[in-house]
């Protein structure tokens, strides 16, 4: 899942093909349809400025970050993405992996949100020649 910019681009798009995979977008300027990246964005930044007020280095801030299980998961984004654990300041018994049976139960999880969601989403109209529309540019 992506915003349009610059995952919408032609390179990106190409690079997606090659390597077999879908960029699925939602409206950028739209919040609601991508509420997880918005909330992740706001802790991002929330973190990066403890980091700078208390004189930390933020790289060290953020790599901790990615190795700290999701809220409703017992595997990080770090474990998700390598298949591991990455290396930390933090003393670790031992490197535990995200089995595919978590990522199955995962991708289970996510089709049951998206279909209680549907239930009250609905369609917009196919729009026929005359109709009125309106066009928003952006700008308060």
């Amino acid at each position: 899942m992506a915003d349009n910019n610059p995952f919408n681009s032609f390179a990106m798009r190409r690079f997606a093909e090659t390597w077999s995979f879908q960029v699925i977008t939602s409206s950028p300027r739209y919040p609601k349809s991508n509420g997880q990246v918005e909330r992740f964005v706001q802790t991002i930044k929330q973190l990066v400025r403890k980091a700078v007020e208390s004189k930390q280095d933020i790289a060290l801030a953020l790599l901790q970050c990615r190795n700290v299980p999701v809220t409703g998961c017992e595997y990080s984004p770090a474990q998700l993405l390598f298949n591991r654990s990455l290396r930390t300041r933090i003393p670790t018994m031992s490197a535990t992996t995200a089995p595919d049976s978590f990522r199955r139960s995962l991708k289970l999880r996510q089709d049951r949100q998206k279909f209680y969601h549907d239930q009250h989403a609905r369609s917009m109209s196919p729009l026929q020649p005359g109709d009125a529309a309106r066009v928003h540019n952006g700008q308060s």
